[in-house]
């Protein structure tokens, strides 16, 4: 059986392997969609989404992008990653590289302006004559959001910065530079982070306190799954598990849905847990804050 955490890339959508249903969301993916319905009036939202390792920030995002594409919106994935923490506007990059294949209208866009957003993605400067001076910061942001607009059209898009607690100080300004543009745009840019990454210690503390507090900003705090949730969880892994095994499993998964449903899956057949899935040794370790 496919288990949760393995996340694969439908489209330019992060898509969760559906071995289970959203589960516990409903209000969350509520809010969301009412951010949609606005933007699509011209009113965009930044949406900021956080919580725990495992706590479903990337699968709720995959559920709006899902709905977002059945209303025949345009939806963008840029990922953030530790190794790239240094690159300049590499989530940005990776946004633009994956709307090769998902939306080719917003590479177009880019493609368009290449003259300055070279700088996001220097594949762009080869596709024109050649790439112009340096823009400033605001400027190179103002041509990204123009062409996430222009490719829009008469629609709305729905962009999602996945993990920005992994990304460069450029992506993270970025970030910021939209929250006070958006809200005369058909976007909502959906941002991703866990809480734990970005406390008062983190030097993006400050203006994340500050972006909270943007008229155009939502904030999506992910709890963990009540007892009744994970039990639905586990029963849709594997409706025939045990008794005892649900409620081990409801127990050691703690509430985080990567966990119950990796804890699940690993059950599933044998009717009892034999061992502790790589997928949860590296989030508790991660929780722990251990090396």
């Amino acid at each position: 059986m496919m288990q949760l955490g393995r996340v694969l890339a439908l489209e330019g959508v992060p898509v969760v392997t559906q071995a289970t249903p959203l589960v516990g969301r409903d209000a969350d993916l509520r809010q969301l969609v009412s951010v949609l319905v606005r933007a699509e009036e011209g009113a965009g939202s930044i949406v900021l989404i956080s919580g725990e390792a495992g706590i479903g920030k990337t699968r709720l995002c995959a559920e709006l992008g899902r709905l977002q594409r059945q209303r025949g919106g345009r939806v963008l994935l840029g990922r953030a990653a530790p190794e790239e923490a240094s690159i300049p506007y590499a989530a940005l990059a990776d946004t633009l590289r994956a709307a090769r294949r998902a939306e080719p209208a917003v590479r177009e866009a880019a493609r368009a302006r290449a003259g300055i957003l070279w700088a996001v993605a220097p594949e762009l400067a080869s596709e024109t004559s050649g790439p112009e001076r340096s823009a400033d910061r605001p400027v190179l942001f103002e041509a990204l959001l123009d062409a996430v607009d222009e490719a829009a059209g008469d629609g709305t898009a729905l962009w999602v910065l996945d993990d920005i607690h992994w990304a460069d100080d450029w992506t993270w300004e970025f970030v910021s530079y939209a929250a006070r543009r958006v809200a005369d745009l058909a976007l909502v840019l959906a941002v991703t982070y866990r809480e734990e990454e970005i406390g008062p210690a983190h030097p993006w503390w400050p203006g994340l306190v500050r972006l909270k507090r943007e008229p155009s900003a939502l904030s999506i705090p992910l709890p963990r799954l009540s007892a009744a949730d994970s039990q639905r969880v586990v029963r849709a892994v594997d409706p025939a598990l045990p008794e005892d095994t649900v409620a081990e499993i409801v127990e050691r998964g703690a509430g985080t849905p990567l966990l119950v449903e990796e804890l699940a899956s690993l059950a599933s057949g044998s009717g009892h847990l034999l061992r502790v899935p790589d997928v949860v040794r590296a989030i508790v370790r991660e929780r722990a804050g251990a090396p």
